[in-house]
């Protein structure tokens, strides 16, 4: 395990753009934004936040008709996931 600031703890081999991925989606609470901000495709935003689903074992954002953060997204947002 890494720990990055405010004790969030991720896997040795979690690669780090996805939890970047993640806050850049809350902060802008839309993918195409997100992924304009981030400087790659939002189909790339898109397969980031599933794999970081993936890794979590839980849904992060409803996306319909924008993006809003599920309660275990907001979870780690708030204390690390």
């Amino acid at each position: 395990m890494i720990i990055l600031t405010n004790n969030i703890c991720y896997p040795d081999s979690m690669d780090l753009e996805l939890p970047r991925t993640f806050l850049e989606v809350n902060r802008t609470r839309h993918f195409g934004q997100a992924a304009d901000a981030l400087c790659v495709t939002q189909a790339a935003v898109s397969a980031r936040t599933k794999q970081l689903e993936g890794l979590l074992g839980v849904s992060l954002f409803d996306s319909l008709p924008w993006v809003g953060v599920f309660d275990c997204g907001m979870s780690c947002w708030v204390n690390g996931c």
